[in-house]
Formats: structure tokens, C-alpha cells, sequence
């Protein structure tokens, strides 16, 4: 009955329309897409290959790029960087320095004279300014007191005299400005130093002693401020000492009798006592 049911003949798979045209339609396409699928996966296997390779490669070239930045930053050394050069203000004397150095020289040889060479209007130019501390100290303290004077003068004469009388210790240091060799340059430095132009100057402990006004006279201050007492206490903040050259006089023991039999002297209590020769 129905005989296709069973139909023992080669069997045909049938395939419906849509599939035959499918299957008609993806036989070329696939025919075409298999060697760029193929060539795909190639590409990729190969990419994963240099992969690797090229990142190592990366790495080490990094990495000796990175050592030698490091061994350039050891070997880097401080650079100073040059800068304008400023010059120093000279060094100059206060007319208080100038004074102990002048004197100073001065006193030191009585040949040292001051070379001719020497502008006296403008400040000497001092050879060893870290020195000059310990100049003054040495000056000042060696000659406390000192008199720029004129040997053939009425009135340095009678400075001299007034000094002389006080005994002073150390003494006095006269020094006869006119008399000397250097005295073209040495008077107009002491002028200027000690703004007059007249001798006698007396300097104490490195001050200049000047009367106010100059027409009182150097010999009135003295005797003024010595009977005042202020010419003592000036000497003495200098180092001065007013009598120190005064002898004292010592009065003689006199010798006992050898042929008179010797006293035992009688000591007081209180003698006793002081001496410890008896207890309370």
C-alpha cells in the first residue's frame, strides 16, 4: 500500500529547498574564507612567537639604557658656579689705631723714622691689620703716658717738668718731634691725628689730652686736673702710677748694746693670746 514507505531501493537524502540553496551558496564561500582563516591563524601563531622575544629584547635595552644613566648620575660631581668677584673694602686705620702705630714705631727703635715717601694728609696704609690689636695693647701698656713735644719750646719745657713731678711709673716718654729727621712728615700726622697743629700732645692711654679752649695752654690743664685729682684717676686707668717712683724711706733698726744684758720683754694678755701661746 504504500510502497514508498518502503522502498528498498538506494536511498537519496532529500533535502528540502532552502538547504540546497544554503549548502549551494556556502560551498564557494567556504572554499574562499579557509586560506585567510588559515593564513590567520598562521599570523597569530607567529605574533605569539616574536611576542616574547621582542619584549626580552625591549627589556634589556631598558634595562642597560637605565645602568647607564645611574652609573652617569655616580660619576656626577658638584660644579661651583662662578661668581662675579667682589672686592673687599681696604682696611683703615682709626685715628686712635694710627696713633699706637705711629707711636708704636716710633718708640720701638730711636732710629725708626718715618720714610719721606709717607703722605701724612691721608691715613697710613697698615702692612698687618690682624696685628694691630695687640699693638695697641703693647704700646699703651709700655708707654702710658707720652709727650710730642719741641725741644727748643718754653712751653713743652715746662710739660716736661709737671710730668717729671708726678713720678710717675712707668715714666713719662718725651718725644722732641722737632728734632728728629722724620719731622716734615711726623708733625702734620699728629696734627691731624690730633686736630691741632700745636705742640705739646699729650697722650694718655692713647686719648689726647687737649684744653678746651686751646688758649688755656697745655701747662693750666695740668696743673687743674692734678689738683683736681683728675689727672691721677687718667693715670691710673692708663697703667700709670702717681709716685711710683717715690722712694719710701726705711727707718734703720738700732742695734742693741752687746755689753747691756738683754731685757725679757712683758707681753699683754691680748699679745699672748694672738701669739697662741695661751688657751681661753
Amino acid at each position: 500500500m504504500f510502497p514508498m514507505l518502503f522502498n528498498t531501493s538506494p536511498r537519496a537524502i532529500v533535502l528540502p529547498m532552502h538547504a540546497e540553496k544554503e549548502a549551494s551558496s556556502a560551498s564557494p564561500l567556504n572554499s574562499l574564507f579557509r586560506p585567510i582563516r588559515a593564513r590567520f591563524a598562521a599570523g597569530l601563531l607567529v605574533s605569539l612567537l616574536t611576542l616574547p622575544s621582542y619584549t626580552l629584547i625591549t627589556s634589556r635595552s631598558l634595562f642597560a639604557a637605565t645602568t647607564k644613566v645611574y652609573s652617569q648620575r655616580l660619576e656626577w660631581r658638584p660644579t661651583r658656579l662662578s661668581r662675579p668677584s667682589v672686592t673687599k673694602p681696604a682696611f683703615e686705620f682709626t685715628p686712635f689705631q694710627e696713633l699706637a702705630a705711629v707711636t708704636s714705631f716710633i718708640t720701638a727703635l730711636p732710629s725708626n723714622t718715618i720714610p719721606p715717601s709717607v703722605n701724612p694728609s691721608t691715613p697710613i696704609d697698615p702692612q698687618h691689620p690682624e696685628e694691630m690689636t695687640v699693638v695697641e695693647d703693647d704700646v699703651w701698656t709700655r708707654h702710658p703716658v707720652v709727650l710730642y713735644s719741641k725741644h727748643y719750646s718754653a712751653q713743652s719745657r715746662s710739660a716736661k717738668a709737671q710730668l717729671t713731678s708726678l713720678e710717675l711709673k712707668p715714666a713719662p716718654t718725651f718725644i722732641d718731634v722737632d728734632t728728629r729727621d722724620d719731622a716734615s712728615v711726623l708733625a702734620p700726622i699728629l696734627a691731624r691725628l690730633s686736630e691741632t697743629s700745636e705742640l705739646p700732645i699729650l697722650v694718655i692711654g692713647g686719648d689726647v689730652l687737649r684744653p678746651v679752649p686751646s688758649s688755656l695752654g697745655l701747662n693750666t690743664l695740668i696743673e687743674s686736673l692734678h689738683q683736681s685729682g683728675e689727672l691721677d684717676a687718667l693715670m691710673a686707668d692708663a697703667g700709670a702710677v702717681v709716685g711710683g717712683t717715690r722712694k719710701v724711706a726705711v727707718k734703720q733698726r738700732v742695734q742693741a748694746d752687746p755689753r747691756k744684758p738683754k731685757m725679757k720683754k712683758e707681753m699683754s694678755e691680748a699679745e699672748r693670746i694672738f701669739r697662741g701661746l695661751i688657751t681661753i
